[in-house]
Formats: structure tokens, sequence, C-alpha cells
């Protein structure tokens, strides 16, 4: 294509027509490229089809596989809620061994609540320690771990450790719905241990920090009730 002179530029080709020559020379430089390559670059291209149709397939496949892991453990919760703790162990035990990591830890803390109910405090314990230390996926279940782990102390006798597990899962999570209840066991359990002090601390942060807390009336008049007695 001609060039037409422009006098104001003497000759010299404006910006434009040399944005043009320059798209001009790539798109013959690309067709050249091509030609001459040709069979290296069908060989890309089948290449890249193959790996987004493999990462589109794996995907579809990954979707699949959790929606699986979690029908299984809705299926695990029926059964725990219906009694059948040995069949939903079975479920759990496959899914915290197979499943992704928030499905098995859930997984795993459950099985630890089924340890708990079938007396097993010992073994119980373990659990919710090994949720807490391979897992630790949602602040809400952590929380109940820890109280879980504390409750295993508690019904092993040890009082110092359960109570001071308490504490420590409130301190933990202040802002999850557990750490109210949590204040309220340890404090319970400092007064079993005749630990006044502590007992006081436990339930004067419930009277400051949750009083909508459904432990909150009768942290308040336990409260009450140490403040009149005499240390």
């Amino acid at each position: 294509m001609a060039h037409t002179t422009n006098p104001k530029t003497k000759g010299k080709l404006s910006k434009k027509e040399m944005k043009q020559d320059k798209l001009v020379r790539l798109t013959y430089e690309v067709e050249h490229f091509y030609f001459q390559h040709q069979k290296w670059v069908m060989a890309v291209a089948v290449g890249i089809i193959v790996v987004v149709v493999a990462a589109l397939l794996i995907n579809r496949a990954t979707k699949a596989n959790r929606l699986e892991d979690s029908y299984q453990l809705t299926m695990a919760k029926l059964q725990i809620d219906a009694d059948q703790l040995p069949q939903a162990r079975d479920a759990l035990s496959r899914l915290v061994s197979s499943a992704g990591s928030k499905v098995a830890g859930e997984a795993k803390f459950l099985t630890g609540r089924i340890a708990f109910e079938q007396g097993n405090y010992s073994e119980a314990a373990d659990l919710f320690s090994a949720y807490l230390k391979e897992f630790s996926v949602d602040a809400e279940l952590d929380c109940a771990a820890m109280m879980g782990l504390a409750a295993c102390h508690h019904a092993m006798g040890k009082l110092e450790e359960a109570a001071q597990a308490y504490a420590d899962a409130a301190k933990a999570h202040p802002k999850e719905s557990c750490a109210a209840q949590a204040l309220w066991e340890a404090s319970r359990i400092y007064l079993d241990l005749k630990q006044r002090d502590k007992a006081l601390a436990m339930l004067s942060t419930i009277r400051d920090s949750y009083r909508e807390s459904a432990v909150a009336p009768q942290a308040a008049r336990d409260l009450d009730a140490l403040t009149f007695m005499a240390p």
C-alpha cells in the first residue's frame, strides 16, 4: 500500500502510518514463523488442549469426591444421632484417611466425641489432641475440641488440667459461642478445687464479656454467692 506524503512532515510517516506498518510487519512475521514451524506450533497447541481438558476432568472428579465425602459425613452424623456409634465410627475412620482436610478434620473430631460417649476418655483425649495438632480447620470446631479435651481430663479426675484446658479454650477463642460455657465449666472445677479466686476470675469474665450467653444468669448467681461467701 502506497503512502501519501504529508507536506507538513516532509516525507516522514505519521504515527498512525507507522503503527499500520508495524502491524503489517508483525502479521507477516507471525505468518512466516507459523509456516516455518507449523508442526511444532500444532504440537504445542495440542499439548495445551490436553492439559486444559485434563485439568477440567480433575476438577470435576475433585468436586464429585468432595460431594461424596460430605454425604458420607452427613450420614455418619445421622448414625451418631441414632446412637449407631460403631457404624458411625467405621465411616468416620474411612473419611479421616481419605477425605480432604476439612471433612477429615471434622471426622476426626467426631471420632473423639464417639470415644468420649463410649467412656473411652483416654482415647478420646488423644483423638481431640490429634485433631488440634493435625487439622484445626474451623474456629468453632477447634474450641469444641479443646473443650472435649478438658472434659476428658475432668472425667479422668485430672481436675487441674481440666480447669486449665477450659480456660485455655475460652482464651484461644474468645469470640466463639463456646467461650462462655468453657469459662463457666472452669469456674465449677476451681470451686471443687477450693480455688475461690480463680473461680471468681472466670465468673467475672462471663459477667463483663458474655452478658448475653446462656450461662450468664447462672454465672451471675454463682458470682453473687461467692462475693458474700467468706474467703
